[in-house]
Parts: C-alpha cells; sequence; structure tokens
C-alpha cells in the first residue's frame, strides 16, 4: 500500500560513523552534504548528528512527540533499524539518506544507494507501509534468525566494532555448529525438522526459499 509523501517539519539523524568495518572509515559525508544535497531537491530539514544508537533513538522518539511529518535516518542499516522502531505506530514517515556499507533496507525498499538520488525519493517519492517482524518483543526489518547464522553473525558484529580476533571464532562457529530440532508454526500447518538454521526474511537476504511441510 502506498500514499502520499506528507508535508511538514522534516528531521535528518546523521550518523556520521555509518559504514565502519573494522574501525575502518569508508565514507566521508558530511552534515553540510547532506544539507546541500536536500537543499538541491528543494527540501528544508533539521540536520542532527547522533554519536551514538541510544542518542538517535532520543532524536527518533523527540521527533514524533513533536509531531513531525518525516524523519530521515541517514546511514547503513543498523541506523535506520534504531529510527525505524522509534516511528512504529506513530504518524511519522520513515525516510533514507544511505550512505551504510551494506544498506540491505534500502536496497529492499528500491532506495537508490546515490545520495541525490536518495534525496529525490524523499521529495517526491510515496510512503509504502512495509511487514515488520518481531522476536521476543523486539522488530526487525531485514532478517531474524536462530542457529548457526545467528552465532555467526554475533561473532561479525564484534568484528565491526574492531575485534580482530573475532574472524577464526565466526570459522569455528560455523564447524562446530550441529543441527537442532525446530518447530515451525506457519497459519495452521506445523514443520518439525532437524536443521541448522531458521530465517525470517526480506527478499533481499539470501536465497529464495519456501516452506512445505510433510506428511
Amino acid at each position: 500500500m502506498s500514499d502520499r509523501l506528507p508535508r511538514g517539519r522534516i528531521r535528518v539523524i546523521f550518523n556520521a560513523s555509518a559504514g565502519s568495518k573494522g574501525g575502518i572509515r569508508t565514507n566521508a559525508v558530511t552534515s553540510a552534504d547532506i544539507e546541500a544535497v536536500l537543499d538541491r531537491v528543494g527540501l528544508e530539514a533539521d540536520v542532527v548528528e547522533s554519536p551514538s544508537a541510544e542518542v538517535t533513538r532520543h532524536l527518533a522518539a523527540e521527533a514524533v512527540q513533536r509531531g513531525d511529518a518525516t524523519v530521515v535516518a541517514a546511514g547503513g542499516d543498523g541506523t535506520i533499524g534504531v529510527v525505524a522502531t522509534e516511528l512504529l505506530n506513530s504518524g511519522t514517515a520513515l525516510g533514507v539518506l544511505p550512505h551504510g556499507s551494506i544498506m540491505n533496507i534500502p536496497r529492499m525498499l528500491g532506495i537508490p544507494r546515490d545520495h541525490a538520488a536518495a534525496a529525490a525519493v524523499l521529495a517526491h517519492g510515496v510512503i509504502r507501509r512495509i511487514d515488520v517482524g518481531e522476536a521476543r518483543g523486539r522488530p526487525f526489518f531485514e532478517v531474524g534468525s536462530v542457529g548457526m547464522n545467528a552465532a555467526m553473525f554475533r561473532e561479525a558484529q564484534r568484528f565491526e566494532a574492531g575485534d580482530r580476533a573475532s574472524i577464526p571464532r565466526t570459522i569455528w562457529a560455523a564447524i562446530r555448529y550441529r543441527p537442532a530440532r525446530m518447530e515451525i508454526a506457519v497459519v495452521a500447518t506445523i514443520v518439525t525438522d532437524d536443521t541448522h538454521r531458521l530465517l525470517a526474511k526480506n527478499r533481499l537476504n539470501g536465497v529464495s526459499f519456501d516452506v512445505h511441510a510433510s506428511t
């Protein structure tokens, strides 16, 4: 379902460290760059740089409380996820200016990585309503996994934080993992199997697959 893009106050939450891998910064975007690209498409916005996820969460919640029409997450998938969580069940729309490394969420939504093109979407696009997953009360927008994927991803996140010793630990997690008995309830069907992993994902995370029940 799509709606017209709301008009009103816009807040941009900018994560200047987005895209860093292993402590190495991969982009040089600044607040001034963001202001300039928005100005070129005729948008005025309150651009605020955030040093942490906690501050990002606060800034997004503040924008919702004051009735902003749109909050733009200028960063990577992590920044987008934090902002999007605060906007759930509100009247405030999520906008995206991608400058992270992987950018699964923008790719899922068809938002270009180029800042000028992404800004044009903010100026002339429409709102799209998407499904959101939930695990143990926490929403997710990319993929939720159980099993080997979860174990490996935990170590991969430590590498992104600069822990290079997590590389052999990630390999070891894959080698030592053994299939677990999992039960999946899909509408009125229950599937039970021994498997290495269970994924709930959007269309861009991994290969496409169907769930089949055997009788």
